[in-house]
């Protein structure tokens, strides 16, 4: 059984912040004919030679002096994040989502199953804001075992490029979010820290997330993902989880050649 623990979420669900990921599994794809999900029987949501495929930053040879060290380039990325993850609203619910790929006329976001569980099986509906823009998503594919949502939306926007290395104890990272506040329209947050363990798909930082992070990127020194920031442990302080960008691409995403 994949990631069964009793967590603290980053999303806020009506003023509950305890989630226990759940043991049995629901791969579904949405459809646009039938809002009620059904289980995918197939190895993943798109056909398997028409995947949208992720930019992968060792396919571009890119990496940092060392991961272990804060870039140079520190306000760039910064600027770069900021400008390109979503504030993610469904119902009663908040969190993040960033852009990963696109298909066909639609660029897909990324962010946690419970950010969008309350729409997931009803209209599917989902606001997005960025800076001052706000427009709609639709909920096209859940996997509630993993904690994961795949957003569509018709915005334009350039994806992050992701990273397949095995993040290492040690390596600086960054977390992008929105942190609610309990205003609308709330500014990204960026929180820096560093990975203090990797277990099985998952990265634990003590990078700070607050409700509202749920969803977003965790970034390394390159600027590129190599996470899905999704909880923090109930009873323990200076912990956070984030999901490994490798949980993308059983199903859904061309992640390699």
């Amino acid at each position: 059984m994949k990631h069964e623990t009793i967590i603290k979420t980053v999303g806020v669900i009506t003023g509950v912040v305890a989630l226990s990921l759940l043991s049995h599994s629901m791969l579904s794809y949405l459809s646009e004919e039938n809002d009620t999900a059904t289980e995918d029987t197939t190895d993943s949501l798109f056909e398997v030679d028409d995947r949208p495929k992720v930019l992968s930053a060792e396919k571009l040879d890119v990496g940092p002096e060392s991961l272990y060290e804060q870039p140079s380039n520190l306000s760039d990325i910064i600027a770069f994040g900021r400008k390109h993850v979503f504030e993610t609203v469904c119902a009663y619910s908040s969190g993040s989502s960033w852009p990963i790929s696109t298909y066909l006329d639609k660029t897909l976001l990324v962010t946690n199953f419970h950010v969008i569980e309350d729409c997931a099986f009803s209209n599917r509906k989902v606001t997005l804001s960025l800076e001052d823009r706000s427009s709609e998503g639709v909920v096209s594919y859940v996997d509630e075992l993993n904690d994961l949502a795949v957003i569509e939306t018709t915005s334009k926007i350039e994806p992050f490029r992701v990273s397949f290395s095995n993040a290492e104890v040690g390596h600086w990272v960054m977390a992008l979010g929105y942190p609610s506040i309990g205003t609308q329209n709330s500014k990204s947050s960026v929180n820096m820290g560093r990975v203090s363990n990797t277990v099985d798909g998952l990265i634990f930082t003590d990078a700070a997330i607050n409700p509202g992070n749920s969803g977003g990127p965790l970034l390394n020194s390159s600027g590129d993902v190599i996470g899905i920031n999704s909880a923090g442990y109930a009873d323990a302080e200076n912990i956070a989880i984030a999901l490994t960008v490798d949980n993308l691409c059983a199903r859904i995403f061309l992640c390699s050649e």
